[in-house]
């Protein structure tokens, strides 16, 4: 398979409205006896919510400027505090995925790694807001700007506890971390690192079977795909598709034991041998935003595993595109894994896409909303057009098996005679 530029995706920004913003800096801070103390984060695991070497300038607002930096090798934020303009307050906020498959009592806290420049602004504070657009405000943090050595913040949820009591951290989905003081008249630098969920023994998400609103997954009787629209649908790509949309989904499976009667070659096996069962089940939906796609994949025993260099040498899915259905060449090549070299977190190699993640107990399942701009269309596609679905399934000593829906061979990097033809529903 052709290689396409792998590109660090993350969830779609935005912008903090006023109000919530108002509100954050204006709230009193909560006492706390112990703010800035290490907490014990013994014997708990680590989930990536976000990468710092992924930030963006737009990621900062008010009086606070960061750039990415190196140390010990690894990327940072360098944050500088004010004397910028003339606000009072300043910050940085991330939109992070919500992890699918965790329950409250799987989080035990928010970590992330700090330096200060042994100065203490007024105010400092993290705010976590939910999937359901409750925000939390943290303790007050100003003091671990005193400590100029390199260490592990670890936030509770008590840390954060309010008049709506503890934030359930397992539905995180922004962060924010702000100051609010003279900052036009003084400054405060600090090295900031990701942040990353403690949880109980959970490295990861997991559930049984993937759940949530998809429909039965029903045989394609011709290989034509009517894709349902949802325009105005908004899909969080968390791994669990949760959301009503997903109910009007169109659904079908890559099952070598059932091979499509229209599908010319008679197998999807491309290459490798099929040993425990491997295939998937795909759902897709078109939304106003882009194309969104579920891949719940079997690949039997082991965990999802990276490939070294080129992502089809470990598990991902590809999605091929033939945009103006002219049977030639694919126009467009899109990567979509549970994790990449280096990151332990799912990711696109198609820019702004939205994708999460959770294991299943024979797998993984991916949800992601990929812009149309990013599969060779202006907007939501007018006509016709062409695609197929491929799946790659790797272990240690790279690929072990690729399949492939409509072609049937591993040609559809090469050609897209044998697509599907995709048709919007009215």
């Amino acid at each position: 398979a052709a290689e396409a530029a792998p590109v660090a995706t993350a969830q779609p920004p935005k912008a903090l409205p006023l109000t919530d913003y108002l509100a954050t800096i204006s709230a009193p801070p909560k006492a706390s006896p112990d703010a800035g103390a290490p907490l014990s984060a013994d014997g708990l695991a680590r989930m990536t919510l976000t990468e710092p070497g992924e930030f963006k300038p737009f990621q900062c607002y008010g009086n606070l400027a960061a750039e990415i930096a190196q140390r010990d090798g690894a990327a940072v934020l360098k944050l500088t505090l004010g004397q910028k303009n003339k606000e009072w307050a300043g910050g940085a906020w991330w939109n992070v995925p919500t992890p699918a498959g965790l329950k409250q009592a799987d989080v035990a806290g928010i970590a992330f790694g700090f330096q200060g420049d042994g100065t203490m602004p007024r105010e400092a504070f993290l705010t976590v807001k939910l999937k359901d657009g409750r925000s939390f405000k943290s303790n007050a943090q100003a003091k671990i700007f005193e400590d100029t050595a390199w260490r592990e913040i670890v936030l509770r949820p008590a840390d954060f506890a309010g008049k709506d009591g503890e934030p359930d951290l397992s539905q995180i989905a922004r962060i924010d971390f702000s100051c609010v003081g003279p900052l036009f008249e003084s400054r405060n630098t600090a090295q900031l690192g990701g942040f990353a969920l403690l949880t109980r023994g959970a490295a990861e998400p997991r559930v049984e079977r993937l759940a949530g609103r998809l429909p039965a997954p029903k045989a394609l009787d011709k290989a034509v795909l009517t894709l349902p629209m949802v325009a105005e649908a908004v899909i969080t790509a968390d791994g669990d598709p949760s959301e009503e949309a997903w109910a009007k989904a169109v659904g079908f499976t890559m099952d070598e034991d059932a091979v499509p009667a229209w599908q010319k070659i008679g197998s999807h096996l491309a290459e490798g041998s099929r040993k425990q069962g491997e295939g998937a089940r795909f759902w897709l939906l078109g939304t106003k935003s882009g194309l969104a796609l579920v891949a719940d994949v079997e690949k039997g025993e082991g965990a999802p595993v990276a490939g070294v260099k080129d992502w089809y040498t470990g598990d991902c899915v590809e999605l091929f595109v033939d945009a103006k259905l002219e049977r030639k060449k694919p126009s467009k090549q899109v990567f979509l894994a549970y994790r990449r070299p280096g990151s332990d977190r799912p990711a696109s190699s198609a820019a702004n896409t939205s994708i999460g993640r959770v294991r299943t107990a024979r797998g993984y399942a991916l949800e992601a909303v990929i812009p149309w701009s990013e599969l060779g269309f202006a907007g939501v596609p007018a006509g016709e057009f062409g695609l197929d679905l491929q799946l790659d399934v790797g272990d240690a000593d790279g690929r072990r098996l690729q399949l492939t829906y409509a072609t049937g061979t591993n040609e559809a990097w090469i050609t897209a005679e044998r697509y599907l033809t995709v048709r919007i529903a009215p």
